[in-house]
């Protein structure tokens, strides 16, 4: 086999072993578009189809009849025998109430005491993500160059950066830009991440920079990367999206942008990780319909996988509330605008990137990108490498 066909990639199966340790196997997945009316049939139920009457009430904008269908749904609630599918279809018709009565959530994520961030990654959901950067880093952070690592992700714990500091970065420039939502009621956790970084780099002997900079929405996002500039040309600059670039498309333009700058600076590679999902269609019904499937298979993945009642909580929130934006909110205000690989990859390579061409050299054992992290075969999330591409080639359209 010459490479991989247009929906062919790897997929990642999951084991939890003794003390949270994980083992990855590769196999291959087959997937493309979603059918709606695969979809609609894979899901009915009484309960389920009387949910989706009620959103496609709503979208037609017939309000009388959705609040009749919606009360309806509290009577078929008690036969419903699925525990995740009650669940999920009651934020569902939430976020359908949140809708039609223009009430949403302020915060895009839970916020959390900071005592939780620092003494658990309560948010990482993907838990191979810090694996991947070991990998890279071991594979380019091996000279004596400066390196810059520009990070989008939310604001947890030092754990991964800890990681690159001591095995990669000893006598040498590293600077950190960290652009990303703070999950917290108050910044403690970043000044207590702030100084502990900062004195293991004093105590490594690094030319060490540290920049945090709070982006909770995708404006903050685009004009905190338009102000990012190379302080050297021998500069190896990383970058890396953990669930953060999706939210650029609710501004026209935005995203292309913020590309255009990243190679600008002269990036590496980009290490993007995203959810393997569309809710981003121009049309309600389809988006909705679409996000419950996706968002009933999250849950009852989680509820199979997580053994932490604390962190099991934490993720419900997390999801409760993209699900209501995803429904309930409109314009700009819609940031959960998730896409597929595919969707990604015709969008990415429009912007002047490429998958990363030495990724089987540098993963020759476990990781080949894209990586998906499946549930009962179907992607619920993935991990991509891309690298820009040369001027020249792009000119000639390789």
């Amino acid at each position: 086999m010459g490479g991989l066909m247009d929906h062919e990639y790897f997929v990642i199966s999951y084991q939890r072993k003794k003390r949270d340790h994980h083992v990855f196997c590769l196999s291959i997945h087959m997937t493309g578009p979603p059918d709606l009316n695969l979809v609609l049939t894979e899901m009915s139920s009484p309960l389920v189809n009387k949910l989706m009457a009620c959103a496609k009430a709503v979208a037609g904008g017939n309000l009388k009849l959705a609040d009749v269908l919606y009360e309806e749904m509290e009577g078929l609630t008690a036969e419903e025998t699925s525990e995740v599918t009650k669940k999920v279809v009651s934020y569902f018709a939430e976020a359908l109430a949140r809708r039609v009565h223009g009430v949403y959530p302020r915060n895009p994520f839970p916020l959390l005491p900071s005592s939780i961030v620092n003494t658990q990654r309560s948010l990482r959901y993907f838990e191979f993500i810090p694996a991947t950067i070991d990998y890279l880093a071991a594979a380019y952070f091996s000279g004596k160059q400066p390196v810059h690592f520009i990070d989008f992700s939310i604001m947890l714990g030092s754990r991964e950066y800890d990681s690159l500091l001591r095995k990669f970065l000893p006598n040498r420039v590293f600077r950190l830009t960290n652009i990303g939502p703070n999950p917290c009621k108050d910044n403690n956790h970043i000044q207590e991440r702030q100084r502990k970084l900062t004195e293991l780099a004093r105590q490594l002997n690094i030319d060490f920079q540290l920049k945090q900079l709070e982006a909770s929405i995708p404006a903050d996002i685009e004009e905190c990367v338009l102000k990012l500039e190379s302080t050297s040309e021998d500069e190896i600059v990383i970058v890396r999206w953990e669930f953060e670039l999706h939210k650029l498309l609710a501004i026209e333009g935005a995203i292309e942008r913020v590309l255009s700058k990243l190679k600008e600076l002269k990036s590496k590679f980009m290490l993007i990780n995203e959810q393997e999902a569309d809710h981003n269609s121009p049309d309600f019904f389809d988006r909705f319909a679409l996000s419950f499937q996706y968002y009933s298979r999250v849950f009852n993945h989680f509820n199979c996988v997580s053994g932490e009642t604390e962190r099991e909580e934490i993720l419900e929130r997390h999801w409760r509330r993209q699900i209501s934006n995803v429904v309930a909110c409109k314009g700009i205000d819609r940031v959960e605008r998730h896409q597929t690989f595919d969707q990604w990859k015709e969008r990415l390579r429009g912007a002047g990137f490429r998958p990363f061409q030495n990724a089987s050299r540098l993963f020759k054992t476990i990781c080949k990108f894209p990586m998906f992290y499946p549930f009962h075969g179907h992607p619920l999330f993935f991990a991509s490498l891309w690298e820009p591409i040369d001027p020249t080639e792009f000119s000639r359209g390789k």
